[in-house]
């Protein structure tokens, strides 16, 4: 989602809100993807992924002012 509002948001110059119940909590790797932008490598969050969705952690980015 956030990767798709990035491209919107470089095609044009627009307010933007994202809202939504994430039920996620301070601290929390979603918390912190959507507050500062990115997930620490090490996020205890992170140690379980057995699907492999969340590797490369890079891509667990975005650079949308929020």
């Amino acid at each position: 989602m956030l990767k798709g509002l990035e491209n919107i948001a470089a095609s044009a110059d627009i307010p933007m809100l994202v809202c939504g119940d994430f039920s996620s909590v301070p601290g929390s790797a979603p918390h912190a993807l959507l507050a500062i932008g990115k997930v620490d490598p090490l996020h205890p969050d992170l140690a379980v992924d057995p699907l492999g969705i969340l590797r490369p952690t890079t891509k667990l980015t975005h650079t949308l002012p929020l």
